[in-house]
């Protein structure tokens, strides 16, 4: 059993930007996720879509079991990015956070059900 994240976010307009893009706003952030959790296994999955209008961002994170999920939230870098991304939709009032949730990836998953 592994650990699932699912975040749906939603802007006003498709001229609002989204906390993610590339570049990241934290520069450097994808390469460290990358080598520190991709390249090693502790983060299994990272994806992202977006829905047909452009107003809904899904983002979905895997770890393998909750040592990994841990070990990736203890990390200070980590911790530093969280903080990056609730200040940014604090200060961002046409970009919300609607669905933040954190489940077993044996529960199944599409998609279609978070995504309008």
């Amino acid at each position: 059993m592994g650990v699932r994240r699912i975040v749906v976010t939603e802007r006003l307009s498709t001229t609002d930007e989204w906390y993610f893009t590339v570049p990241h706003r934290i520069p450097g952030l994808p390469e460290y996720v990358r080598t520190n959790f991709t390249d090693t296994g502790v983060l299994t999955k990272s994806l992202v879509m977006n829905s047909v209008n452009g107003l809904q961002r899904l983002t979905v994170w895997e770890w393998p079991d909750q040592a990994s999920y841990d070990t990736y939230y203890a990390d200070s870098e980590i911790q530093n990015y969280e903080q990056h991304r609730a200040d940014f939709y604090a200060n961002t009032p046409n970009v919300n956070v609607v669905h933040d949730t954190v489940q077993s990836t044996d529960e199944p998953f599409r998609a279609q059900d978070y995504l309008g």
